[in-house]
């Protein structure tokens, strides 16, 4: 599955999506918010009944850009805590989307 994200790291407490994740057609097929205390993943269009919703802590997210303050300019933190939450959410949905395919094969 073709994947590509569009990131709006300009959320101000809105509640706008941050991340979207979008199929080579251009379906979105999950959307990312922030919490109080996390970001977290809403399923979006055909896989919205079947695919789990998950949280990353904040915590968790400033943990990795903390470890990669040397390769992260300061600009630049922000966007990175988003885009790792992303990887998670990303690699999770994946696994979750073949689950699914498997049992329909």
């Amino acid at each position: 599955m073709d994947l590509k994200w569009y990131y709006s790291a300009e959320n101000d407490g809105t509640t706008n999506a941050v991340a979207t994740l979008y199929k080579a057609n251009g379906c979105p097929v999950l959307h990312v918010f922030k919490s109080k205390d996390a970001y977290f993943s809403r399923p979006y269009g055909e896989y919205a009944q079947h695919i789990d919703r998950i949280k990353v802590p904040y915590e968790d997210a400033n943990c990795f850009v903390n470890k990669q303050k040397a390769i992260i300019a300061e600009g630049e933190k922000e966007i990175s805590k988003i885009k790792y939450a992303c990887a998670l959410f990303e690699s999770n949905f994946k696994m979750q989307v073949n689950t699914i395919l498997s049992l329909f094969a």
